[in-house]
């Protein structure tokens, strides 16, 4: 199963203790550097790192797993060596739209007890990570077998098929508008001019197999029985589309299925997909000694790739390092000297004092920032430590902002939908981290001093700011003020308060701070909205103020 934007996954006992000891197995969660969310006696949920998005398949998974643990040397993986099966034809309506498609079948394949669920769960998590909710990639699954001769990939305005678990046929437009898919993923297909009247579809010979990528057709669906599948893989971003087509080709090879290629053709272009491409990265075991601050023998370090899937070979004093191509996430040397740290297990890994002839004192603006924290602490308030990287979702939507694409400082190329952009306020995150601790005992206070950014005049900008939220039954406008009283006079700065309609806050309780002529923050009691997008029951008191080192409150650190 999966969890919303995050990559979060869940495998079920029984499935693992198939392949290896339940305690090893979550000994060796850890080592691959994943942390575990929850377990019970029936199944384990683990947060996967946005850079590993083979891992969110169970079969990618446990192939981790065991080569971490046993060392055991990684197959080649190869199509099967038969001419494609299946021809698709691409047509010339489908380029202003969603261009591009891979596709490829899959023989003999086992979806009996919860593999169609893993399956089923690792695509629309996929597709919603890494191919940002359909947008710059979706996956479809179909039963190979209900599929009449060739397909055709194509764009119209308007068509009508039976959609998955449907029994009644529906036009295109109307499932964007009233199917709950064609609502949650109506976005993927947002384009402009005449591109945006037509829906992208896959149809076979006899009929429409997906109005992509929103829903299958109910011809095709897949089920515990089904052995034959065709996969197709359609977006706008045709690397990443190759390769998670490598990503699933590899999981289904290893599960025991064979995979076929599929001819594609591109009005004249024809080429067969997807191609299984290894990468090889030349890797000095000096800079690795170096960069790791460790002594590893050479003939230890094929052992140590080999426990992270990689192939090797030494020539002339180099390890040629062979990558499979389901590691989409290994781009140069340096990933591979992070997996061998990995291997080794970073426990094992001492740390060294830094040595230095120059003796530093804090800045004033660091002594501000100090002083601001033991007076928090002083009041019982607790630091939190957050991310930098932040969505659109918590940022703004969740706190009722309204969002300016063109002040966030946006991440480009992001593996995943939960770290879009840098955070452009606090409180978003600390909003975050009360929902997290919602089962806690209350009251609940937390501060934080860190750094926020913005665009300014074509430039990113990063400021330093001071958070503080307080939830309890009792919570209201008199309490956050007297915090914030205390603050500014720490601060020792003039200060006076204004009207503010943050709707973050509710209208009438809430206030602004100035310094002069400048606005430097805003407290008072969070909306009731806010705290039902967050999921907090109880109310919140909050302020957020924008620490400036042009200030004249440093003159009193001197």
């Amino acid at each position: 199963m999966v969890d919303d934007i995050l990559a979060t996954v869940k495998f079920y006992n029984d499935d693992i203790k198939k392949h290896i000891g339940y305690d090893r197995f979550k000994d060796l969660v850890i080592a691959l550097g994943m942390d575990i969310e929850s377990s019970d006696d029936a199944s384990i949920t683990i947060d996967i790192t946005p850079n590993r998005p083979d891992l969110l398949d169970f079969v990618g998974f446990m192939r981790a797993i065991k080569f971490i643990d046993e060392g055991e040397k990684p197959r080649e993986y190869l199509l099967a060596s038969s001419a494609p099966i299946k021809k698709l034809k691409v047509t010339e309506r489908v380029k202003g739209v969603r261009p591009f498609i891979e596709a490829f079948e899959v023989r003999g394949a086992d979806l009996s007890g919860n593999r169609l669920q893993y399956l089923i769960n690792f695509t629309e998590k996929i597709g919603d990570t890494y191919g940002r909710r359909r947008k710059k990639l979706a996956i479809g699954l179909h039963d190979m077998d209900a599929i009449k001769g060739n397909l055709e990939y194509d764009a119209t305005a308007s068509a009508r098929f039976m959609p998955l678990d449907s029994e009644l046929e529906q036009d295109f437009n109307d499932i964007i508008k009233k199917h709950p898919k064609g609502i949650e993923y109506a976005h993927a297909l947002a384009k402009k001019g005449n591109a945006a009247k037509a829906y992208p579809f896959l149809k076979d010979q006899e009929k429409i197999l997906a109005m992509v990528p929103i829903i299958n057709s109910n011809a095709t669906k897949i089920t515990e029985k089904t052995k034959n599948l065709f996969i197709d893989i359609t977006g706008t971003d045709e690397k990443a589309i190759h390769d998670v087509a490598g990503i699933f080709t590899c999981s289904f090879i290893d599960s025991g299925a064979k995979v076929f290629n599929v001819d594609i053709e591109y009005g004249k272009k024809k080429a067969a997909k997807p191609l299984l491409q290894y990468r090889h990265i030349a890797i000095n075991l000096n800079k690795v000694l170096a960069r790791l601050g460790i002594a590893i023998a050479k003939n230890d370090m094929p052992q140590l790739l080999s426990r992270m899937g990689y192939g090797s070979s030494y020539e002339n004093g180099k390890f040629t390092v062979v990558v499979p191509p389901y590691r989409v996430d290994v781009l140069n040397w340096q990933d591979v000297v992070e997996d061998i740290a990995i291997a080794i297990g970073y426990d094992a890994i001492e740390p060294k004092p830094i040595y230095s002839m120059a003796h530093g004192i804090p800045s004033l603006f660091t002594s501000l920032k100090d002083n601001i924290s033991n007076l928090m602490i002083g009041m019982d308030f607790f630091e939190s430590i957050n991310t930098y990287l932040t969505n659109e979702t918590n940022d703004f939507e969740k706190m009722q902002r309204k969002l300016d694409a063109n002040s966030s400082v946006r991440i480009e190329y992001s593996k995943t939908e939960a770290y879009s952009i840098l955070r452009q306020r606090l409180l978003p995150s600390l909003m975050q981290d009360l929902s997290a601790s919602a089962h806690e005992k209350m009251p609940q206070k937390l501060f934080e001093i860190g750094s926020i950014f913005k665009v300014e005049h074509g430039n990113a900008v990063e400021s330093t700011a001071l958070a503080i939220v307080s939830e309890h039954s009792k919570a209201n406008f008199a309490e956050v003020k007297g915090y914030v009283e205390a603050l500014l006079d720490r601060m020792q700065i003039e200060y006076s308060f204004c009207d503010s309609d943050d709707p973050a806050f509710i209208a009438g309780r809430c206030l602004g701070i100035m310094t002069g002529k400048r606005i430097i923050g805003v407290f008072g009691e969070m909306h009731p909205q806010v705290l039902n997008n967050f999921k907090l029951e109880e109310p919140v008191v909050a302020a957020e103020i924008t620490l400036l080192e042009d200030m004249k409150y440093l003159e009193g650190l001197e």
